[in-house]
């Protein structure tokens, strides 16, 4: 078998192909980047309006009533 063939059956490609292979490579992480980019705003997002819900009064005002509620079933 020549070295082409054991290439071309193991899936690799040709030293021909390795620049666009290499470019193809690249685009993809850079899609990959734009993605995780995305995602991470996403998050940034999410944990941001958390933050607000967890501090706002109201919230805090039913944590403790339903604190309250379930200290009193629990001593009955």
């Amino acid at each position: 078998m020549t070295t082409e063939e054991t290439i071309s059956s193991t899936g690799a490609s040709a030293p021909d192909d390795k620049g666009t292979d290499l470019a193809g490579a690249y685009h993809e992480l850079m899609k990959a980047e734009k993605a995780a980019s995305a995602l991470e705003a996403m998050l940034d997002n999410i944990d941001s309006k958390l933050d607000d819900i967890l501090s706002d009064e109201t919230f805090l005002a039913a944590e403790a009533a339903l604190r309250q509620s379930e200290a009193h079933q629990s001593s009955k």
